[in-house]
């Protein structure tokens, strides 16, 4: 019955009994070190070249496989900190004064922690649920992830089992691959939303930004909204609108490619007025997504997939997020993000399910006819009484097993990386696009008379600088000098002047002059300097500013005249 405590660091040579120990003693161990240990409460997640592993499945399931070498796959810029990130918290505990494994919380914990209870969290980070497979599993290694593939067996072809799954068990995914969506500025969705209640007509657009790291959750992923990017799309007031082909799609994404972001998503309204015009929501509450949206959805999260390393094919899931705008309560503007789980996305891509024509809330299974055979779909639902019971899709079972909610926000203090939003949308109705004279004006108006930081914020426009990457007749030298200059934090003011000579050079060429009786201030046709003959003399080591002056001295003979005449004063 009695306690005995003791200090004392340990020989090699020591015995039980120097220590006044005699048999069925109780001792207790205390580590020095504060950290949790591998083997029991926090896990380690490093990369190995073990030829064995295991492979999970979308829902979590495990599949015993030699594992094949793997090809190289550039994973996204987010995901290469974060797999170096361990993402547990620690919680300080000054009463105590020592720490404890109840101090730490692993990453996929936190929705069970009072700190994040204000979240609810139902869907863990893509990131911490591959650490807790890792971490259940037993291994350092991360698991490969396989995409869940669902085979649809032809009548007379079936020589195996392995060909057709029978049964396919709807399951409601537990992780999500982005965590947060925030448009960085109002100023970035207002326009979107204008030429909605300008035109009454339905619009949808690309989500432009970056995947960031989202601050309030560990191992989180934000997607961050720069801009939105409307392409050629139907004009329809009744109806959503949809897609058409974009002849410009690859000049965009380059375009794009050079200012550091991508497409992280899609947005589209929904938005309808009754007879007072006032917004109604007509949503069910139960199934916020019709299956026509989530099968668009699952399509273009097939076209933008998340490129994964550890994955059997390269890829697993998405990161591309789709916000709906819809009508809310007391006629207000709602703003919801989502996604479709991978195992929808699966069942969609491989044609077992499609929306229903009379539920827009349900899917419809696929049946097996005299010549092709589709698998059993079967979900949980609670029967009359409340109880819950596994019920087979015949043929209709409801969408939002499949729908993953996003948190939507604005920064409380917004820096948007676009400094203007003045500049006509591509693509709406409002726009005259087919008039680029007019746009060319547009252009000219919100740079002219603008110098030095005032010039870079107004030329600083979304859609100014992509009606110039998608100008075929505008330089791309001078393009690309212009983006440089709006991605530069501070440039000099001898970078500014450069690039807005050389922009009031084109511009000169593609707006028309206006005649006037005051004297024009802007070049003359001899004025103009041949842009291919200034930039052979920049080649040539000669200074900008006398290189115009030649040009403009020579009326644009040749270069070879124009260095004569720098040789000569």
């Amino acid at each position: 019955g009695t306690t005995t405590t003791a200090t004392k660091k340990l020989q090699h040579h020591d015995t039980l009994q120097s220590y006044g120990l005699r048999d069925g003693d109780v001792i207790i161990v205390m580590s020095q070190n504060t950290q949790p240990t591998e083997n029991t409460e926090k896990p380690t997640t490093t990369s190995s070249d073990s030829k064995q592993t295991i492979s999970i499945t979308n829902t979590g399931q495990v599949i015993p496989k030699q594992k094949e070498k793997e090809t190289e796959v550039i994973e996204d810029d987010i995901d290469i900190p974060l797999h170096t990130q361990d993402g547990w918290t620690y919680l300080e505990n000054l009463k105590r004064g020592y720490r404890t494994p109840d101090d730490y919380i692993a990453p996929w914990s936190v929705a069970l922690h009072p700190k994040w209870a204000d979240m609810k969290i139902k869907h863990l980070p893509f990131h911490s649920w591959v650490r807790e497979k890792t971490y259940r599993s037993g291994s350092n290694t991360q698991p490969s992830l396989v995409e869940d593939t669902f085979k649809v067996a032809k009548r007379g072809q079936l020589t195996s089992a392995e060909l057709l799954q029978s049964t396919v068990t709807i399951n409601r995914q537990p992780y999500r691959h982005v965590d947060l969506v925030v448009f960085e500025h109002k100023d970035v969705l207002d326009p979107f939303i204008n030429g909605w209640r300008q035109t009454g007509i339905q619009r949808c657009g690309y989500l432009i930004g970056k995947y960031v790291p989202d601050e309030s959750i560990p191992l989180g992923i934000t997607a961050k909204v720069v801009a939105i990017y409307e392409p050629p799309q139907t004009y329809t007031p009744e109806t959503d609108a949809q897609l058409l082909k974009d002849p410009r799609a690859e000049i965009v994404d380059k375009f794009l490619k050079k200012l550091g972001l991508v497409r992280v998503g899609f947005v589209w309204t929904h938005l309808k007025v009754d007879e007072s015009k006032q917004l109604v929501c007509d949503r069910d509450p139960t199934c916020p997504l019709d299956a026509q949206e989530m099968t668009r959805m699952a399509h273009l999260q097939l076209r933008y997939p998340n490129p994964w390393a550890h994955s059997r094919e390269g890829v697993f899931g998405s990161k591309f997020v789709s916000v709906l705008l819809t009508g809310g309560k007391d006629s207000n503007i709602d703003i919801e993000a989502y996604q479709v789980s991978n195992q929808g996305v699966s069942l969609i891509k491989d044609k077992i399910i499609k929306p229903s024509k009379n539920n827009s809330t349900q899917f419809r299974v696929a049946t097996s006819n005299d010549q092709w055979m589709y698998p059993d779909i079967l979900y949980k639902d609670k029967d009359e009484y409340g109880n819950v019971v596994v019920k087979k899709a015949d043929p209709f079972f409801p969408a939002n097993y499949f729908i993953i909610g996003v948190r939507f926000g604005f920064p409380k203090e917004p820096n948007p990386t676009f400094k203007s939003y003045t500049f006509p949308i591509e693509n709406q109705p409002t726009t005259p696009t087919e008039d680029r004279t007019k746009l060319w004006q547009h252009v000219l108006a919100q740079v002219q008379g603008k110098k030095g930081i005032d010039f870079v914020n107004a030329i600083n426009d979304f859609h100014l600088l992509l009606f110039l990457a998608t100008a075929e007749e505008f330089d791309t030298k001078i393009l690309d000098s212009t983006i440089e200059l709006v991605k530069t934090p501070s440039p000099t003011d001898q970078e500014i002047t450069r690039v807005r000579d050389r922009l009031a050079d084109q511009l000169s060429i593609f707006v028309p002059q206006k005649p006037s009786t005051k004297p024009s201030t802007a070049p003359s046709q001899t004025q103009r300097v041949n842009m291919e003959f200034l930039n052979e003399l920049l080649l040539m080591g000669f200074d900008e500013t006398p290189s115009r002056q030649a040009l403009i001295a020579t009326s644009n003979s040749s270069v070879q005249a124009a260095t004569n005449y720098l040789l000569s004063h």
